[in-house]
């Protein structure tokens, strides 16, 4: 019982003091509320002892402070799980870019600039491909058609989706 008043005591006069360095008015009620809480707890903790409250109710906080942990990490994954998607998918897209461009050149269609458009699951709805300017008057027409139709069959890619900029 001593120990329980020395308590009380202790946190009043801690509570005083905090008050009086509070600077700002507008956190004043803040603290007011937070401090009154505590001290309700102060107060009622010998009362939930002799009923043998206090461990459930302190297993209950437990369990809500863990689930909220629990929530936070879960919420912290998905972010980071679709960052690492992103990031898969943009090295999916650029790997499939420079294969494209090899296989231009190995066409002697001279590449400039390649552009591979897909969705989250990785299936391709578009390529652009950009060809040098200064090197285009060597290009003949079969060559793209063959180049293209060579992409449409290889990427399962309707012609419209294929693009070939000279």
């Amino acid at each position: 019982m001593q120990e329980w008043i020395r308590q009380i005591i202790i946190y009043v006069i801690l509570v005083t003091v905090l008050r009086g360095l509070i600077m700002k008015p507008q956190y004043e009620q803040y603290f007011r509320f937070f401090s009154g809480i505590v001290l309700i707890l102060l107060v009622v903790s010998p009362v939930l002892r002799v009923l043998h409250q206090d461990t459930a109710w302190h297993d209950t906080v437990e369990q809500y402070l863990f689930q909220m942990d629990v929530n936070d990490i879960q919420e912290q994954l998905a972010v980071t799980e679709g960052r690492r998607q992103e990031v898969i998918m943009q090295q999916y897209t650029e790997q499939l870019e420079e294969q494209i461009k090899k296989q231009a050149g190995q066409h002697a269609l001279p590449a400039d600039e390649v552009t591979v458009k897909a969705d989250a699951k990785g299936v391709i709805h578009k390529i652009e491909l950009h060809l040098k300017t200064e090197e285009t008057s060597k290009v003949t027409k079969e060559q793209l058609r063959q180049f293209k139709n060579q992409l449409c069959s290889q990427y399962k890619l309707q012609k419209e989706q294929v693009e070939i900029w000279i």
